[in-house]
Formats: structure tokens, C-alpha cells, sequence
């Protein structure tokens, strides 16, 4: 990664876009001007994801900035689809590359949602040990 001043790094024009973006949506009031807050934070949340970082300090503040977004959107998430799942795919890579790991408690929310979506086979598995089987043969 080439040598960038992190306040040169244009990930921070974008995070600082996105958290005015998200202030707004928050006092918006009811009707077309909580749309249109909403649709201005749709398109930073788009642009923040799409920008790349062009320093160390730049990929930690977007990190940080991802995480605290992603807990703090956590119950929402349905209504960001998919661009809360890209947040967070982009999160779990900035921590792959800057040797962090992300909070314990995003990775459970995360899998939590995985599994609450995920197609469900059927009746119990076949490995359930707390369904009783009768080993005799049927008469």
C-alpha cells in the first residue's frame, strides 16, 4: 500500500458522509423527507463500501466505523439487504487484512442470521439423540 496521509485517504470523505447521511435519517421526520434521508443513506452506505482505502489508517477507521454501523443497525438489517450483508463481508475483510478480529458479538448476530435464513430440512435430523427410535423391527 502505497504511502497516503490518512487524512488524505478518501474513505474519510466517505465515512464522514455516511455518518451525517445516518444523523439525518435519524431526526427525519415521517413522509418524503424520511424517504429521501433514507435514499441519501443508501447511497452513501453504497459509495462508503465501494471507496477503497488508501492507507492503514484509513482501512482502521472504516473498520471501526463498519462495526460500529453494523451493531448499531443489527435489528434493521432485513430492511439494508444487501448492503448490510456487504458491510459486513467488507468489515470481516479489512479485519482479515489488518490482523484484527472482528467483535465476537457482530460474528454471532452474523451467523444467527445465517442460520435463521438457511432452508431447514424436514423433520429431525437423523442423528437427533433426543428423538426415541424403537430399534425392534416393526411387526
Amino acid at each position: 500500500m502505497p504511502h497516503v496521509p490518512t487524512h488524505a485517504d478518501p474513505i474519510q470523505g466517505a465515512i464522514t458522509d455516511h455518518r451525517k447521511a445516518w444523523a439525518a435519517f435519524q431526526v427525519a421526520p415521517a413522509g418524503n423527507p424520511s424517504l429521501v434521508a433514507e435514499q441519501t443513506l443508501d447511497g452513501t452506505l453504497s459509495t462508503l463500501l465501494l471507496t477503497p482505502c488508501k492507507s492503514r489508517g484509513g482501512a482502521v477507521a472504516l473498520l471501526q466505523h463498519l462495526q460500529w454501523w453494523i451493531a448499531e443497525e443489527a435489528p434493521y438489517a432485513d430492511s439494508f439487504a444487501p448492503l448490510y450483508a456487504f458491510a459486513e463481508t467488507r468489515a470481516a475483510d479489512l479485519a482479515l487484512f489488518l490482523n484484527a478480529q472482528p467483535p465476537a458479538d457482530v460474528e454471532r448476530e452474523a451467523e444467527a442470521r445465517r442460520v435463521a435464513h438457511a432452508p431447514r430440512p424436514p423433520g429431525p435430523p437423523a442423528n437427533d439423540l433426543c428423538t426415541f427410535r424403537d430399534p425392534r423391527p416393526a411387526s
